[in-house]
């Protein structure tokens, strides 16, 4: 090869350098390598030099050699320079291996520029080529020589030292030989020669020398220089090298050589910085030969395997057969200078890896424990490749990794595979020990975002735990292999809800996980890693505190109830199909299992850590769920919106409220029907506390409440009645303001039904009919308790704006259509606006109260009655009075009562216009008072409310006992009539009343009733007599009509007072029934006087036909009358006639002996 006259050029140049550097201290500069050889090529080799110094060399001069080598880069070769400054005591004394000052290399430069540091220092250090670089410049070659003759520098080196020196670049060649092919063949040719011929060669001529001395059947590999050609470096050319060392060991000096060349080549690479020596220091010659072949042969084995095509040419290997893996793994274990240096083999390795391997201790492994491990290891994961196919490098890198995890047929098989690693790997000890530390080298340059996810070496305490948790998910995998997930998740076979134990095992093992268990802050590292890789905010999670390990159990007893909820029968999601239209059926809503089950399981959750310190947190990141489930609801509570805190008070809430309905035995209640129970009252006012308190409601309860009125009340029918649209409105609904009233209601319901042995809903029902019924109307309004929560109730709904906004439209539409009967009458407010509606609630509420102090109860228990209670019973009248009922409903009252035939006459005149009920309540509530005399003396016998029922189904008939009290308290009676005779009532109950007086009189009287002809009056003449006759009252009972009453016979005789026009005069009798009769000449039922008379005359059975009336002067008549009634009654005063017996004696008397003069006068 012909050597470039500019390489002689820059090898003078470089001399120059070094001696303008060195001056004194210059001994010469000696090229080797390629150029010295003979086979130099300036686009493939490096100026190789050493610099021979008389004495050691400052830092300052060694950084100025390096310079000036730096500054002239760009004058040597492509590959650059190689060179070593060496004292000329070291040329000469030779010590394998030989000491240096300075090193400067194309490898370096980086490393320099650096940190000069690195390569300019004082330490001591040494190189293993320079043996072989020293026996190159042994070889005479003048022009390579610059400064003093080499061979006066340079000593022979010893042949052992040769050999070590190349068999480190020879082993290095194994290594590199795919990758630098040329070099390595030829290199590995040159070494051989060197050991067989004791020959010096450059790579060039070692090849040819190959050629040569070595078999023809490596020619082909030795001649084809394309080794940069891939294809090349195929198995038969590998195998062939592998044969050309095995050849070599054959002879006996290498044999011999052997040790030492081992020793060497382990202080070169010590050198180096790998220290490896000490698996030499025990080993015999005849181990290290038979360690030698071994490694060839299993070398050999994977070649014939495939591995250098499977590696180098993407080329097929039988992945179903491992063996000769399996085979290389257990004879490299049992290398005989690994033999009791496994530990500190393994340690080698991970210090050159960068592996810290200070807290690493192996001296307890079982070596052979773990070749069998091992193998399990490649066992398991050739699987993997043999289900995927992949028996090539592209292919297994093609791999889609994601396939794994995706749910298919094949999930099941790579389960058992990934569960077969994962157990491999939780057995192996060296994975238990290493785990960390490697994580630490390696899984530390991982993406950051991964952090806290795969950098176990931060996340385990020791590799036992990360061992431990392969173990776990071995054993999970195996479970959920048991579920079979593909025919569920992917087909449309039944989610296996009933594979209790399946579950229960994957809860337990996944929250035993140590992964999750660290320590208490390893799931908010976990929360932070995961944060970023998923759409949902977990920032909110704080876990601080959750202990999983403690949560295992109460999450398998949560399961387990829930499981029952997801096996009933009438359960809506069974299968994934089930998810695209899901339908909630009314059985499994109203199931007593599913609510028990659901109930026990959240509670059971509630009382977990998880549910404590991130339940809120996780309620919110749940919220999208609803959103995909239940869009409308989440649109309409605006749920996007709810915060940690607000779903924090909302579960505590919840939580509270399922620990009062887990109280409640509800398959009892169901099996029963007992569903008015206390302990249900406690529930729904919970229930109501928690919509009031809720976070999440505020400001959406009324769109809810809204919502949910449209969507199941308003235009659809409720227990057989069709409700219109928009019957139930929410707008004006104040539920904070109501919630008092709710629950107080509420309580007062169930106090009425605690009260009447009310649990069941049919109980309810029979009450609701029994109540209608006179005996059970009397028995429950005889309690007091009942009244007291009626008066609650009444006084909460009147309170409520529930009630004001839609109470009215209730009314109309869903209550009144359901009643019946006298019901269906009395509750009609069709014609009601709201203001009225809670108008006559609020006088409802007042009412009650009002009767509640007067004592209905005892009233209706037939105690005696307080009737001392006038300013109550006044304003009770006037309460009444001003309800908007009577305005709307008085007419259909009336029509009830007149049906029902309580009363002896009918109130159909009272439906007339001029009936002013509030003006008669006023006077009505005085003639009350009026009373009260009476009403409270002893004389009173309508003490009970049966005394005044028996009194009115008498047709109000005064026995002798009531007829002396009434007597006894006339005045009583005549001041409440001054009172009532001022109401509007009497004069439009005249005729009824007159009607009624019929049907008392002897039927010869009763024409004259029918000659007043009432009916035919106008109100203000009907009025006009009532108003009179309240004087011809007054005035009889100033004249003893009691008397009349209680003796039958009235005395005439004397004097009495007269209490008209609020007086009390004295005035004889004569002259007060002379009045008398003035008073009852205007009363316009006597207008018809002739008829009257006439009638009155019939009645006493005298012949009317001849008697003309008609031309009488009724005025002059009335004087003559009461000039004849005063003076007869004179008269017979004078004849000491008294009374009106003894008048009547008088006239029958006078009679009898009139008619027996007559006769005797006739005779």
């Amino acid at each position: 090869m012909v050597v470039q006259m500019d390489i002689y050029e820059l090898m003078k140049q470089v001399n120059e350098w070094v001696k303008e550097i060195l001056q004194d201290n210059y001994v010469g500069v000696y090229f080797h390598g390629s150029l010295r050889l003979g086979s130099f090529n300036p686009n493939k080799s490096d100026l190789d030099f050493i610099i021979v110094v008389k004495e050691k060399i400052n830092s300052e001069t060694k950084q100025f050699i390096w310079d000036k080598m730096l500054e002239n880069e760009q004058l040597f070769p492509k590959k650059g320079f190689e060179f070593s400054v060496v004292l000329e005591d070291n040329c000469r004394n030779i010590k394998h291996p030989i000491p240096y000052e300075l090193h400067g290399s194309r490898d370096w430069i980086e490393r320099y520029k650096e940190d000069k540091t690195i390569v300019i220092n004082d330490d001591y250090k040494v190189d293993p080529d320079l043996a072989s670089h020293f026996n190159v410049i042994n070889v005479p070659n003048d022009k390579m020589d610059f400064g003093k003759p080499s061979k006066e520098v340079f000593s022979k080196v010893p042949k052992e030292y040769i050999i070590d020196s190349n068999y480190s670049d020879t082993l290095d060649c194994v290594e590199e030989i795919v990758n630098n092919p040329v070099y390595c063949i030829l290199n590995l040719c040159r070494f051989y020669a060197l050991i067989r011929d004791d020959l010096t060669l450059s790579k060039y001529d070692g090849g040819k020398w190959a050629l040569e001395n070595m078999d023809s059947n490596y020619n082909d590999v030795i001649k084809n220089k394309q080794y940069k050609d891939m294809k090349y470096s195929n198995q038969v050319v590998v195998n062939n090298l592998l044969s050309v060392l095995d050849q070599a060991l054959n002879m006996e000096t290498l044999q011999v050589l052997l040790p030492t060349v081992s020793i060497h080549a382990s202080e070169y690479l010590f050198e180096k910085g790998t220290d490896i020596r000490f698996l030499f220091e025990t080993v015999s010659q005849e181990e290290l030969l038979e360690d030698a072949k071994n490694l060839v042969l299993t070398l050999i084995d994977l070649v014939d395997y495939g591995m250098v095509e499977f590696v180098l040419h993407d080329g097929e290997i039988d992945v179903a057969n491992v063996d000769a893996i399996n085979h290389a793994i257990d004879k490299v274990i049992h290398l005989h200078i690994l033999s009791n240096n496994e530990e500190r083999t393994i340690f080698v390795l991970l210090d050159k890896l960068g592996i810290d391997t200070k807290d690493i201790t192996l001296s307890d492994v079982n070596w052979q424990e773990e070749v069998f491990t091992l193998q399990n290891i490649v066992n398991e994961t050739k699987d993997i490749l043999v289900m995927e196919q992949a028996n090539t490098i592209s292919k297994i890198k093609a791999i889609d990794f994601k396939k794994f995890i995706t749910i298919t047929d094949d999930t099941n098989g790579y389960i058992d595979v990934f569960a077969g690693v994962f157990k491999a790997l939780a057995t192996d000890q060296l994975v238990e020990r290493l785990s960390l530390n490697v994580s630490e080298k390696y899984l530390a340059k991982l993406d950051p975002k991964y952090n806290g996810l795969l950098d176990i070496h931060n996340i385990y305490n020791s590799g036992s735990e990360f061992t431990a948790d392969l173990a776990s998910l071995a054993d999970i995998l195996l479970e959920v292999k048991k579920l079979d997930i593909f025919t569920f998740l992917v087909q449309s076979a039944d989610y296996p809800f009933s594979e209790i134990n399946v579950i229960d095992n994957l809860i337990h093992l996944v929250f035993n996980l140590n992964y999750l268990n660290i320590d208490s802050n390893r799931l908010n590292e976990v929360i932070k890693a995961v944060d970023p890789l998923v759409k949902y905010d977990l920032s909110q999670i704080d876990a601080t505190g959750v202990d999983l390990r403690a949560d295992a159990d109460k999450f398998i007893e949560m399961y387990d109830s829930l499981v029952i909820v997801f096996t009933h029968e009438n359960w809506p999601i069974k299968n994934k199909d089930d998810l695209k239209n899901t339908s909630v059926q009314k059985e499994f809503l109203l199931s007593t299992t599913v609510w028990e089950n659901t109930v026990d399981a959240l509670l059971k959750f509630m009382d977990t850590t998880v549910y404590d310190k991130t339940g809120a947190a996780i309620g919110v990141l749940a919220l999208p769920v609803v959103k995909q489930i239940a869009p409308t609801y989440y649109d309409l509570l605006a749920l996007d919106s709810v915060t940690v805190e607000m779903m924090a008070n909302d579960l505590e809430l919840v939580k509270g409220l399922l620990e009062d309905v887990s109280v409640l035995d509800l398959t009892h209640m169901a099996k029963n029907g007992e569903y008015l129970t206390m302990d249900v009252k406690t529930v729904i006012n919970h229930s109501i506390d928690v919509m009031v308190d809720s976070m999440i409601l505020k400001g959406h309860t009324n769109s809810l409440f809204e919502h949910l009125m449209n969507n199941y009340v308003n235009g659809h029918k409720i227990a057989g009645v069709d409700v219109p649209n928009g019957t139930i409105v929410a707008e004006g609904i104040d539920f904070v303001y109501d919630r008092d009233a709710y629950k107080g209601l509420v309580d007062e319901v169930f106090a009425i039904f605690a009260n009447e042995n009310i649990t069941t809903i049919d109980q309810l029902k029979t009450f609701a009919k029994e109540i209608r019924q006179k005996s059970k109307f009397i028995e429950f309004t005889s309690q007091d308790s009942n009244w007291q929560s009626i008066e609650k109730i009444v006084n909460y709904l009147a309170d409520m704006t529930m009630v004001e906004v839609n109470g009215l439209s209730v009314m109309n539409n869903i209550v009144s259509p359901k009643l019946d009967g006298d019901l269906a009458i009395l509750v009609d407010f069709s014609q009601y606006n709201k203001t009225e509606f809670m108008s006559d609630i609020d006088a409802l509420a007042i009412l009650i109260t009002q009767l509640n102090e007067f004592g209905i109860a005892s009233v209706m228990r037939n105690e005696n009655i307080n009737y001392d209670q006038v300013a109550l019973v006044k304003d009770m009248l006037n309460h009444i009075a001003s309800v908007n009922y009577l305005k709307y409903n008085l007419n259909a009252l009336i029509d009830l009562v007149d049906s029902k035939n309580v009363l002896p006459i009918k109130l159909e005149s009272l439906k007339l216009n001029e009936f002013d009920y509030q003006g008669d309540a006023i006077f009505i509530g005085n003639a009350y008072e009026d009373l009260i005399p009476f009403l409270i003396s002893s004389d009173n016998t309508l003490k009970t409310r049966s005394d005044i029922m028996n009194f009115i189904r008498s047709n109000f008939e005064l026995n002798d006992t009531l007829k002396d009290a009434v007597i006894a308290h006339k005045y009583a009676f005549v001041n409440a009539y001054d009172e009532l005779v001022q109401t509007t009532m009497l004069p439009l109950l005249m005729n009824e009343v007159a009607n009624y007086a019929k049907t008392k009189l002897p039927t010869k009287y009763q024409d004259v009733i029918d000659m007043m002809k009432i009916d035919e009056l106008t109100f203000v003449q009907k009025q006009q007599d009532v108003l009179q006759s309240a004087i011809i009252v007054r005035s009889l009972v100033d004249l003893g009509l009691g008397d009349v009453i209680r003796h039958r016979d009235y005395n005439f005789e004397g004097s009495v007072t007269s209490t008209l026009n609020n007086t009390s005069v004295q005035i004889e009798k004569v002259d007060l029934i002379t009045d008398l009769i003035d008073a009852l000449y205007p009363l316009n039922i006597l207008r018809n006087r002739a008829d009257l008379v006439v009638e009155l005359l019939n009645a006493l059975d005298a012949d009317t036909t001849e008697i003309d009336l008609s031309h009488i002067d009724w005025d002059l008549e009335l004087i003559q009358v009461k000039s004849i009634v005063n003076n007869g009654l004179r008269a017979l005063l004078d004849y000491d006639i008294k009374t009106v017996k003894e008048t009547k004696n008088y006239v029958s008397n006078f009679i009898n002996m009139t008619a027996k003069d007559l006769s005797l006068i006739h005779i």
